[in-house]
């Protein structure tokens, strides 16, 4: 039997729970980090992260259902030694031997109808939302969120923790200069990047300018 535990209860935990539908798991369970009964959700039932260990010795995969980075950073580090596996809805698109490099890394979580093209190197626990989109000769590192509807244009190197907010745009690179998104900083939803992006900042808007709080520089 397929069996999986998904950590999170939210509504992106249940995105992940109908992948692992469409993909035949048999068992699929919600993990949460308290220890109260909690009722099941869409008829899932919920354990407490406590049970990891028996259900890591049962048989259980497992993803990250938690659209945080930061989060399921801290999760992966403290299960490393768990099945994490690629969880690929089947509607996703992937280009010539893109596919492929996915045996490199694990625990991302890939929803319908998102494009790979080509040459594209992936890391580990991304979350890849509904109808994104990734260009030729992309870099994306561990722990990215790539929200629905979101276009990643050629040679962009996105890097660890960033969040690409629903419906931005990031323009193309090239070989010599990739556009990059630093390291846990957030694109804001809509914007338009069109260079590129430091270590730790938000920006949004069309084109995407670095966010300030009025009175601080």
């Amino acid at each position: 039997m397929n069996k999986i535990a998904i950590f999170g209860c939210s509504g992106f935990a249940l995105e992940v729970a109908d992948i692992c539908y469409e993909l035949g798991y048999e068992s699929i369970l919600l993990l949460s980090d308290s220890n109260d009964n909690l009722p099941d959700i869409n008829g899932l039932n919920i354990r407490s992260e406590n049970d990891v260990g028996e259900l890591n010795d049962s048989g259980y995969e497992f993803a990250i259902g938690i659209g945080d980075s930061l989060i399921r950073k801290k999760i992966s580090d403290k299960y490393n030694e768990l099945e994490f596996p690629n969880l690929i809805h089947p509607s996703a698109i992937f280009g010539l031997n893109q596919r492929n490099s996915l045996e490199l890394v694990r625990g991302n979580i890939i929803t319908a109808g998102v494009i790979f093209t080509n040459s594209i190197k992936l890391g580990s626990f991304g979350v890849y939302n509904l109808k994104a989109s990734i260009g030729h000769d992309c870099i994306i590192d561990d722990f990215v969120s790539i929200m629905p509807n979101v276009t990643v244009s050629g040679n962009v190197h996105i890097f660890e923790g960033a969040f690409i907010g629903a419906s931005a745009t990031i323009l193309q690179g090239n070989n010599d200069k990739k556009i990059t998104i630093g390291s846990f900083s957030t694109v804001g939803g809509s914007s338009l990047v069109t260079k590129s992006v430091e270590d730790g900042v938000t920006v949004f808007g069309i084109p995407a300018k670095k966010f300030r709080i009025q009175g601080v520089k």
